[in-house]
């Protein structure tokens, strides 16, 4: 590497950062003066733009709607038409054919406009990489802008940056998923309690030590009351499921107690009404007498088929309230066995950040010195390329500077380009 490389390099980054800050700051007052109407009028719609359609004199027929994946729209009365790979005039012609057709009138007049383009995306070699919404005549520079510049950390070596905010930020997200991991493994423990259904919660003496060397040792103290917490829960649900059913067998033992009473009493007064009836057929008692006892058998076997049915309901209620109770515990453990699988999923997550924000931190304490420092900006040096859908679903790469306009759903690669040192210049030997 070239003592001139190195200071072009270093001034390359330097003016990127420069352009890229301009950029920004210049991208709302670009929004404002070029609508999207500034686009072409040879403009071809596309899937994923959204149209607004205005029928003159007619709501009824107006619309907004997105372009599908089949590139149509669907419209009010007319329902679905074709629209990607069309201009805005072509769209507006084949809604006029077709509403001349439904209503008979030549004179409807229609306005199609995109109300929101397709976003474009940025990746490779930014900090923000992602998806952004398309404003007319954005170019790579304030695409760059909008995806927060050049030099995306997963890109350098392990805390390449002399930046010592920098370091601080890296080390208390790593402190911070560090402390969520512990966390969640006495959360595991927890939840291992209670699918055994442990009385009490034991936590490993490692996870103690560890949280109790953060002075974190609180996150085991309120594991432990939310376990008694819901522990005396369950069992005051199951204890009123309980005391309830002990009702209901008091009641069914009471009805069938009165029932064998009344059972017991009926062969009696069966007996008696069949000698009143012989009397009274003979004219030895009057008529009243033996429907007096016949009223009283009729009642006593009433109240038997009474019992009889206060003891079936009696027994659907224990069914119910053992299902209820059965329920219960059936819940707690698939709401546990849930809770066990989320739980575990981010616990294998947080292990796999913490070993990704580990390579991030130094070795040591100190900062990197200035010469790595200088090496790993020169690393940013980059070139870009658009990759652009045509309407026939054909994508195509195109080179592109910082002053390259994008098109609605282009995608701007950012990519390493390190020059080489110029012919002539002697290297620094290391």
């Amino acid at each position: 590497m070239t003592t001139r490389s190195i200071a072009s390099r270093g001034n390359t980054v330097s003016l990127w950062r420069q352009r890229a800050r301009v950029a920004l700051l210049a991208l709302p007052i670009a929004a404002l003066a070029f609508a999207p109407a500034a686009i072409a009028d040879n403009y071809r719609v596309m899937s994923g733009d959204a149209l607004k359609i205005d029928v003159f004199l007619s709501p009824e027929h107006s619309a907004e709607t997105r372009v599908d994946d089949n590139g149509q729209v669907t419209l009010p009365a007319i329902g679905r038409i074709q629209a990607a790979g069309l201009t805005l005039e072509e769209i507006e012609t084949s809604i006029v054919d077709k509403l001349t057709k439904l209503s008979d009138i030549s004179s409807i007049r229609v306005t199609a406009s995109v109300s929101e383009y397709r976003p474009i995306f940025v990746v490779g070699l930014v900090n923000n990489p992602g998806k952004f919404p398309y404003v007319a005549r954005t170019t790579v520079l304030q695409a760059l802008a909008l995806s927060g510049g050049v030099g995306n950390p997963l890109y350098r070596r392990s805390a390449q940056s002399n930046n010592p905010a920098d370091l601080i930020d890296r080390q208390e997200r790593f402190d911070v998923a560090t402390l969520q991991y512990w966390s969640a493994q006495a959360r595991r423990h927890r939840l291992l309690a209670e699918q055994t259904d442990s009385a009490t919660v034991e936590f490993p003496e490692d996870l103690i030590a560890t949280l109790t060397a953060a002075g974190k040792q609180g996150l085991l103290e309120r594991e432990r009351e939310i376990f008694t917490a819901r522990w005396q829960t369950l069992n005051n649900s199951l204890e009123v499921t309980s005391a309830q059913k002990s009702i209901v067998l008091q009641e069914m033992e009471s009805a069938k107690n009165y029932a064998a009473e009344v059972s017991q009493s009926v062969p009696a007064m069966q007996k008696e009404l069949d000698n009143l009836t012989s009397l009274r057929d003979k004219g030895l008692t009057r008529r009243l007498e033996v429907l007096t006892v016949q009223r009283q058998v009729s009642d006593m076997q009433r109240e038997t088929r009474a019992s009889d049915l206060s003891i079936a309901r009696s027994r659907r209620e224990l069914n119910d309230l053992d299902k209820q109770a059965s329920n219960l515990k059936t819940q707690r453990q698939a709401e546990v066995a849930q809770s066990l699988v989320e739980t575990e999923s981010e616990i294998a997550t947080l292990k796999a950040r913490i070993d990704n924000q580990a390579k991030l931190l130094p070795a040591g304490s100190n900062l990197p010195t200035a010469a790595e420092s200088t090496e790993d900006v020169n690393e940013m040096a980059v070139s870009f390329e658009i990759v652009r859908l045509s309407t026939n679903g054909v994508a195509t790469s195109l080179t592109a500077d910082e002053n390259t306009l994008l098109a609605p759903g282009d995608v701007l690669k950012v990519i390493s380009a390190v020059p080489t040192a110029p012919a002539g210049t002697a290297a620094i030997s290391n």
